[in-house]
């Protein structure tokens, strides 16, 4: 976790651009490959949503925006691809919501 909010801390203090072909969207790719081992994803969920948890955080940040969003897409498609129960990332979604709410 702690490699992932460096990386972000970087990449928001050096680019600016974002998209599927910059420096974030590589990011993304990184991430979507951890993801697709399904032998430890649920262990991997954690990681990306305590990251999601740090984004949030930064939501007023257009590339913070891109990367939720696109984090958001990507978990929804491997709880499908897997067959897992959907309230496994609403219960955690929700846990980042009521604490925002402090």
């Amino acid at each position: 976790m702690e490699a992932l909010e460096f990386i972000t801390e970087r990449l928001f203090d050096k680019y600016k651009i974002i998209g599927s072909d910059s420096k974030y969207g590589v990011l993304l790719k990184i991430i979507h490959n951890v993801l697709s081992q399904y032998m430890i994803f649920t262990n991997n969920l954690k990681v990306v949503v305590n990251y999601l948890n740090y984004l949030y955080y930064h939501n007023t940040d257009k590339r913070a925006e891109y990367l939720i969003h696109s984090l958001l897409k990507e978990l929804w498609r491997f709880i499908s691809l897997y067959n897992l129960d959907p309230n496994v990332l609403l219960g955690e979604l929700e846990f980042i919501c009521k604490g925002d709410k402090k």
